[in-house]
């Protein structure tokens, strides 16, 4: 597993386990904001999503310089 340093927006993976069937992830609980807000409201600030897209940014940018790229983006 790699070692990453602890980022505000990086849900940190405790435990897993498996069976014949599925992988199941232990992950710390995120108090944040998820994305599935977009999908409430009907209108989107333009300065949120400007803020939203640079925390994507940055943090993609943090794994990335700890050498995990993510697939499924």
């Amino acid at each position: 597993m790699y070692k990453i340093s602890v980022h505000p927006y990086v849900v940190r993976l405790l435990d897993y386990f498996e069976d014949k069937e599925f992988i199941y992830l232990c992950l710390e609980k995120y108090q944040g904001t998820s994305l599935d807000y977009f999908f409430e409201i009907n209108k989107i600030d333009e300065n949120e999503i400007i803020t939203y897209a640079i925390t994507i940014g940055a943090t993609l940018e943090h794994l990335h310089d700890n050498g995990i790229l993510l697939r499924n983006l």
